[in-house]
C-alpha cells in the first residue's frame, strides 16, 4: 500500500488580516497523487476550494488543480493566489510571474511585496458571454433569492459571463437587498446546472461601504460551495460586464477598482478588478496572509 506524506498550507486570501477574506488550502508536492487522494484531502480541509500544484512542465508552466469539497473545478481565483504565494514566498518572494495551467486554460500570475504585504493577480480570460436568462430562468432565479424583480437593477441584464468558470451575473438595486438575501440552495443548483455555470455572483454598486466600489455575493451550491466568502474567479465576469453597461462603467472596469465581499460571514475581504484595454481579458488580485501548515501522513 502506498504511503507518504505532504505538507498542506491554509492561507487567507484577499485579505491583510488573519480569519479575514478567503481561506483556500495549498498542496505543493501533488505529483503522483491518485484523484481519490486530492478529492479526500479537499473534504478534509473543507474550505471552498484546495489547490494542489505539480511540477513545472517543459516550458515553465505550472499545472494546478482545483478541488472543492465534493467536486474538481476548473479554475479558482483565490486559491489561483494562495498555490502562488506558498510557491513564491517560499523563497524570496520579491516579485515575479509565472503562467499557470489547469483544467480551465492558462493564466499568468504576478506576485509583489507591497507596503500592506504580499499582492498577487492574476490574469483572467478570454471573456465569454452568454445570453441573457430567458422569463422562465429569470422568474426562477428570483425565486431562489428570495428578492422581487424591482430589485434587479434596471435595464441591466441578468446573464453568464466567464473568464474561465462561468458565473450568472446578477445586478442588484442596492447593497441593502444584497446582504438581506437569504437563497434557496437546492434551487440555485438546479439552475445552476440548467444553465451551465460554477455559481451566481450578486452585485451592487449603490450604498458600498468607504473604499470599494461594488459590493458582492457569490453562490455555489452547484459546485459543493453553498457561499464563497470572497470570490475571485466571478470579479473576472464582473470586470468584463461593467465594460459593457456604458462608457462611464467601462471607465471604471479600466482604470480598477475594489470590491468588499463576506462582511455577512465574518471574512471581510476587498478584491481589486482591472480589466484589460482590448477588453478581451480582466487582472483580478489582492493581498495574502498565511495562516498554518501541517503534515499529513496519506495511504492508498
Amino acid at each position: 500500500m502506498p504511503r507518504r506524506t505532504v505538507r498542506v498550507h491554509q492561507v487567507d486570501v484577499f485579505t491583510r488580516s488573519r480569519f479575514r477574506g478567503n481561506p483556500a488550502g495549498v498542496v505543493l508536492d501533488a505529483d503522483g497523487l491518485p484523484d481519490g487522494i486530492l478529492q479526500d484531502i479537499a473534504r478534509e480541509m473543507n474550505l471552498s476550494e484546495t489547490a494542489f500544484v505539480h511540477a513545472c512542465d517543459d516550458q515553465g508552466r505550472v499545472p494546478v488543480r482545483f478541488f472543492t469539497p465534493t467536486a474538481e473545478v476548473p479554475i479558482c481565483g483565490h486559491a489561483t493566489l494562495a498555490a502562488h504565494f506558498v510557491r513564491a514566498f517560499q523563497g524570496d518572494g520579491t516579485s515575479g510571474r509565472v503562467v499557470q495551467t489547469a483544467a480551465g486554460g492558462e493564466w499568468e500570475v504576478r506576485w509583489e511585496r507591497r507596503e500592506g504585504g504580499p499582492f498577487l493577480t492574476m490574469v483572467q480570460g478570454p471573456v465569454t458571454w452568454g445570453d441573457p436568462l430567458g422569463g422562465d430562468h429569470s422568474a426562477q432565479l428570483m425565486r431562489a433569492l428570495g428578492i422581487a424583480p424591482e430589485n434587479v437593477r434596471e435595464g441591466w441584464p441578468i446573464q453568464p459571463v466567464g473568464t474561465g468558470h462561468a458565473k450568472i451575473m446578477v445586478p442588484i438595486a442596492h447593497v441593502d437587498v444584497l446582504r438581506a438575501i437569504t437563497p434557496d440552495m437546492g434551487a440555485l443548483r438546479i439552475l445552476s446546472e440548467d444553465v451551465g455555470v460554477g455559481g451566481v455572483f450578486v452585485f451592487a454598486t449603490e450604498g458600498t461601504p468607504d473604499g470599494a466600489f461594488t459590493e458582492a455575493r457569490m453562490f455555489g451550491p452547484a459546485i459543493g460551495v453553498p457561499e464563497d466568502p470572497v470570490n475571485g474567479s466571478g470579479h473576472g465576469p464582473l470586470g468584463a460586464y461593467l465594460t459593457a453597461r456604458g462608457s462611464a462603467w467601462a471607465d471604471v472596469a479600466l482604470s480598477g477598482f475594489w470590491s468588499a465581499m463576506g462582511g455577512g460571514l465574518r471574512r471581510d475581504g476587498r478584491v481589486w478588478t482591472r480589466v484589460h484595454p482590448d477588453r478581451t481579458a480582466v487582472d483580478v488580485g489582492g493581498f495574502v496572509v498565511p495562516v498554518f501548515d501541517a503534515f499529513m501522513e496519506l495511504e492508498w
